[in-house]
């Protein structure tokens, strides 16, 4: 079966790098007003921790499995199980979590905007290539959960 991800770019990693970076940058000549800090601290530490222990429990679940996160390696089982009951891109939801996360710890609206952003970019370039080749590797027993599980949350 042929790989999903060609290209360097092609990785949760390198999108979430190029627009965070972008946010940073935009952030030094265009200044947004920050947030309101006496609460937005708190919860961004919230979604920063959940975020990280959905992306160490998927790490697990992917290790047990005998299976590579690395998205140009092939797909050998189909996960569906821990987080993979609730969003069929849990490791997707944790990073775009974790983004918004570390915008409202710093009050950063471009961060927080750049969510959104890596959201975008990571179902157009990562998500819909990876249902096309996992409906082809795994055939129905993917459309099956497709019909069950959300694609975000």
């Amino acid at each position: 079966m042929s790989v999903v991800h060609r290209h360097f770019y092609q990785t949760s990693e390198w999108i979430a790098l190029g627009c965070v970076g972008t946010a940073i940058m935009l952030e030094y000549i265009f200044p947004l007003p920050k947030m309101p800090q006496w609460y937005l601290p708190n919860a961004g530490i919230g979604l920063v921790l959940g975020a990280v222990a959905i992306l160490c429990w998927c790490q697990i679940l992917f290790q047990r499995s005998g299976q590579s996160t690395k998205p140009r390696r092939p797909t050998t089982k189909l996960i569906t199980w821990g987080p993979y009951r609730y969003s069929r891109n849990p490791i997707y939801v944790a990073l775009v979590t974790l983004i918004f996360g570390v915008g409202l710890m710093g009050g950063w609206l471009w961060v927080d905007g750049s969510a959104i952003v890596t959201a975008f970019f990571v179902r157009e370039l990562l998500i819909l290539p990876e249902e096309e080749y996992l409906e082809k590797v795994f055939n129905g027993e993917y459309i099956e959960y497709k019909k069950k599980v959300r694609r975000w949350i």
